[in-house]
């Protein structure tokens, strides 16, 4: 029997910066609201919990027009083990100013700043013992400037210079090219995974297509031309969507050595979308 897998696991990927907003509104239990008059506006402050009590949501807002809530002010979630999850600003329902992530020990993993609702600035990323991993610069929402990479021993393992979100090869590739990139991430190398757990790496921006099999990874590695290095040492993987279950998880197997195999060797790997 055929399945369908939509959902991947996320990827640190450093490369994507991605922010996930639960909405507030369908959560847990309501507090009673603490309002001041801020203006015109009655800028209310709401908390909602976890059955047992403890805060899971707290956040101020005010009420449009249309009776919807308007975040506006600090918006703070917990964990149900009752550690913080996440600190961000709202202005107006757009996040405006800084926001902060923090793992289940309490250490922060993401913390950046927000200029209507896109990032801005310098965002930076940690390991759980509190490690840098990464340092980017944002412009509109868009990667700007030289993004940087340290291993699990605090050195500096990487960097890229972006110009409008984009790495500066793939910008002077446009420029020769004449064109702009309509599809770009496929111009940045991956694998693709087979369900007979074949494996084919193709790169559009060096014009290179191998195909092969798991055992002979450290030959193909070896014999990849620098140009193919777009984005730096990144690398994403991808699996073929509809299979059987049974070819799946030979897939997840394989994708498992893939990415084990190259973040040994220092790179980032990405999921990508099947």
């Amino acid at each position: 029997m055929l399945s369908f897998r939509k959902s991947l696991k996320a990827s640190l990927l450093p490369n994507y910066l991605v922010i996930v907003m639960v909405p507030l509104f369908a959560w847990g239990q309501d507090s009673a609201c603490r309002e001041h008059a801020t203006g015109a506006m009655h800028v209310q402050k709401s908390t909602k919990r976890f059955p047992d009590g403890r805060p899971k949501a707290e956040y101020w807002f005010y009420r449009g027009k249309d009776g919807i809530e308007v975040l506006h002010g600090k918006y703070t979630t917990w964990s149900e083990t009752g550690q913080k999850f996440s600190e961000q600003e709202y202005l107006n329902g757009t996040r405006e100013g800084r926001t902060t992530y923090w793992d289940e020990n309490g250490k922060k993993s993401w913390e950046g700043m927000y200029r209507d609702n896109q990032p801005a600035g310098i965002w930076v990323s940690w390991d759980k013992n509190g490690q840098k991993r990464s340092s980017c610069g944002y412009v509109n929402g868009q990667k700007e400037g030289v993004c940087l990479w340290w291993d699990d021993d605090g050195k500096l393992a990487d960097s890229v210079e972006y110009i409008d979100g984009k790495p500066r090869a793939i910008v002077e590739w446009e420029a020769r090219d004449q064109r702009a990139v309509k599809t770009a991430i496929y111009l940045y190398p991956y694998i693709l995974v087979r369900p007979d757990g074949g494996l084919t790496f193709s790169s559009s921006y060096a014009e290179i297509t191998k195909e092969f099999s798991i055992s002979q990874i450290d030959e193909v590695f070896a014999s990849l031309p620098a140009s193919v290095w777009v984005e730096g040492k990144s690398i994403g993987v991808q699996q073929i969507n509809i299979a059987s279950e049974a070819d799946h998880q030979t897939m997840d197997q394989v994708t498992e050595k893939l990415t084990a195999f190259f973040s040994g060797k220092g790179y980032r790997v990405r999921r990508l979308p099947q």
